[in-house]
This record gives C-alpha cells, sequence and structure tokens, in this order.
C-alpha cells in the first residue's frame, strides 16, 4: 500500500477482476440468495449460492458498494465454494478484514457480509427443514 492508499493490492486485485461478481449460470438442488442493504451509505450486496449434495458447489454476489465490501464479498464466495452450509455460519469477517486492512471506519461495510451470510444460512436451513 502506497502512503495514504486506502486500498491495499489484495482489495485491488478483487475489484479490478471479481471472479465471482454476476449471476449463477447452473442448476442446483438448492438455489438461494439473500440481500442486505445499508440505508446510510447505500451500500447492498446480494449473495447466491447453489448447493448439490450438501455443499456450496458455486457462490456468486452483486454488489453496490465500496471496493472493501467488493473485494470481502469475491473472498467470501472464493472460500465458501466446496464447502458445507455450515461455512456460512463459520465466516470469519475478522480474517477478511485483516488481509484486506480495512480500516476502523469502514468495518461497518463488512459486517454487511456478514449479516448476508447469516440471512442465507437461515434461509438455506429453513427451506432444508420443510
Amino acid at each position: 500500500m502506497m502512503p495514504n492508499d486506502p486500498y491495499n493490492q489484495l482489495v485491488r486485485d478483487c475489484f479490478s477482476d471479481p471472479q465471482h461478481a454476476g449471476d449463477l449460470t447452473n442448476e442446483y438442488q438448492i438455489t438461494s440468495a439473500a440481500t442486505v442493504a445499508e440505508s446510510v451509505a447505500g451500500d447492498r450486496l446480494t449473495v447466491t449460492v447453489g448447493i448439490d449434495d450438501g455443499l456450496i458447489a458455486a457462490a456468486r454476489f452483486r454488489a453496490d458498494a465500496c471496493p472493501h465490501l467488493i473485494a470481502a464479498a469475491e473472498l467470501a464466495c472464493t472460500g465458501l465454494e466446496n464447502q458445507t452450509i455450515g461455512g456460512l455460519r463459520d465466516f470469519d469477517s475478522h480474517k477478511i478484514m485483516r488481509r484486506l486492512s480495512v480500516p476502523p471506519e469502514k468495518i461497518g461495510k463488512i459486517l454487511v457480509l456478514e449479516d448476508v451470510l447469516t440471512t442465507l444460512a437461515q434461509q438455506i436451513e429453513q427451506s432444508i427443514q420443510e
């Protein structure tokens, strides 16, 4: 990171070429999406997962947000693939914040991602029980 540069190289890489941005393109046994919008700054994040045989086969996101949140969503989607549904609940926002060097004033933005993943886990668990 250069002096006075708010974004480290990982943020720049994830923001400039997010591999998980967009929509799911295949069919899955279970497909679920959750959206959380943060009204003060206007950030909006949707995460969609496709599940086959109890594993998250694919994860994608759509975001209207700052580079830190977009980078965090990219890292989260990358980490969720090939994990069980429990991976949604095990998400470690602190680890991602450290990797992305998120400044204290941006921590709330990363919590939007945490809220999306928690909501997504609840939706999937409910649909499995039905």
